[in-house]
């Protein structure tokens, strides 16, 4: 199988580190890594896709659509670039600056709880690459602010220029 390009963008917006497939893939961005067969017509492949995101970054750009199918061609167009830009779904006016000089500290990574101490020269879109899922609170210095959904998958903050303490929560009401 021949990896198209526009879902490379995909597994790279969404932070895909992995494929598993029993089929072989072919594309320069990607390594086998792993083999096993169960017989001689049955295999699973494990792949490495080599430009993966950091799991916490910012990004001073973003792009809002209104359809599932225009974040897709948005994700798939060879200018999107998920290291600067994200793609969000929900109408919002952000002041961003352009950003030059940030910092990321996780200070607690657990499943359903995390902290960051960061600081950014510019109000800028802080993604964390897990998943988007109701349920997850977020707070900057104790504040709450709203969890976007970025890149179809991701958690987005905006957070405003300066250094602050973000946390972040699993408070679902349904466990």
């Amino acid at each position: 199988i021949l990896l198209q390009p526009g879902l490379l963008k995909i597994f790279e917006a969404a932070n895909v580190s992995h494929i598993i497939s029993p089929y072989d893939i072919k594309s320069e961005h990607i390594t086998k890594v792993f083999e096993t067969k169960f017989s001689e017509d049955q295999k699973v492949n494990v792949y490495e896709i080599e430009s993966q995101q950091a799991a916490y970054f910012f990004v001073e750009n973003y792009n809002f659509v209104q359809l599932p199918s225009e974040l897709v061609k948005k994700i798939t167009n060879e200018n999107f670039d998920p290291s600067k830009e994200v793609v969000i779904e929900k109408d919002i006016k952000l002041n961003l600056g352009p950003v030059t000089n940030t910092k990321v500290v996780p200070t607690l990574t657990e499943d359903t709880k995390k902290e960051f101490m960061l600081n950014t020269d510019a109000n800028a879109i802080f993604v964390i690459s897990q998943s988007f899922y109701p349920g997850w609170k977020a707070y900057i210095d104790t504040m709450s602010t709203p969890i976007y959904t970025v890149n179809l998958t991701q958690q987005g903050l905006l957070v405003p220029k300066g250094e602050q303490t973000v946390k972040l929560r699993f408070e679902s009401t349904s466990f």
